[in-house]
């Protein structure tokens, strides 16, 4: 046993403690995490196909066509297209198709495009204008502001003078 002077009116000493043997601690906490790390949980039984992150993962999304068609309750619309094809960061124009319907082109229909991203909350502080083409229902619809990567729903209501209708369209933007 080790002794210790402590300086006092009497002299006298007392025993420091000393441990059996001392051994150094198990390094559990590093043992877990190593074994963790090798051996894994989960995952994909093919280990080098890495999972789908960002767009790719996406289940939601309209794959971009040009002709992509589709219905609200009575009535179609069409993207014919969009600058930029596939509709990306920014602002981008669309030109569309609105169909009765039986099918047949709609002149005279009043569009409202409004993008807006469910899993944020939040829509754009730009409003799109739709503008008349030439006859066979087709529209202009400028500026589409997808303003920041993400999935966004781009809702087209559509008025006739008949019926209120509505189609949405869903993609996701890339970074």
């Amino acid at each position: 046993m080790a002794y210790v002077s402590i300086p006092s009116r009497r002299r006298r000493s007392i025993p420091l403690p000393t441990c059996p043997p001392c051994k150094p601690p198990t390094p559990w906490p590093l043992l877990l995490l190593i074994s963790s790390y090798l051996f894994g949980c989960g995952g994909s039984d093919d280990e080098n196909t890495p999972e789908p992150t960002g767009c790719a993962a996406e289940t939601r999304a309209d794959s971009y066509a040009p002709n992509l068609k589709k219905g609200g309750q009575s009535h179609s619309l069409v993207l014919l297209e969009s600058q930029p094809a596939p509709p990306a960061k920014g602002d981008n124009t669309w030109t569309v198709q609105l169909l009765d319907p039986s099918g047949a082109p709609l002149d005279g229909a009043t569009l409202k495009a409004t993008p807006f991203m469910p899993d944020h909350g939040h829509g754009t502080p730009m409003t799109a204008v739709t503008t008349p083409q030439s006859a066979e229902g087709r529209y202009e619809i400028k500026p589409i502001h997808l303003g920041m990567a993400g999935y966004w729903e781009i809702e087209v209501t559509i008025e006739t003078p008949a019926t209120t209708d509505s189609v949405k369209f869903g993609f996701c933007i890339d970074g």
